[in-house]
């Protein structure tokens, strides 16, 4: 299993135009589906497909109610998702202001990812690296 990655050119960080620089980027090789993961947990336990499949999809129900109510669903050995807001600001007349709707200054709703610790470093760590083009 290796990580895959192509050479990219990049801005020169001089701003020189004539001189070219380039960069290492990650490629995506492709999705891993729900039915992925189910195959490769029937395939490494003795659980049914039908009761992997009820699982994973109760799973799925609860993580997504969960961080529709705000919570934040901590994956062991994963990462933290919470969700997350792009904001403006306002002066103190407006938050004290008769009629003020403080969600008028929410610009955008999103899902944060923080992967843990022991992830990133198996990912640094990792010297199983491939370069499908240049």
């Amino acid at each position: 299993m290796a990580i895959n990655y192509r050479i990219v050119r990049c801005d020169n960080p001089q701003g020189e135009k004539e001189v070219k620089y380039y960069r290492p980027r990650a490629v995506k090789i492709d999705d891993y589906s729900e039915e992925n993961l189910m195959e490769d947990i029937n395939d490494s336990t003795s659980v049914s497909d039908v009761d992997v499949i009820a699982v994973l999809a109760a799973i799925s129900k609860q993580l997504r109610k969960a961080i529709l109510s705000g919570r934040t669903v901590v994956l062991k050995d994963i990462g933290r998702l919470s969700v997350g807001m792009s904001t403006r600001c306002f002066p103190e007349e407006v938050k004290n202001a008769e009629g003020f709707t403080p969600s008028s200054y929410i610009e955008d709703v999103h899902i944060n990812f923080r992967p843990c610790a022991k992830i990133i470093r198996e990912l640094r760590e990792l010297k199983n690296l491939r370069c499908v083009s240049k």
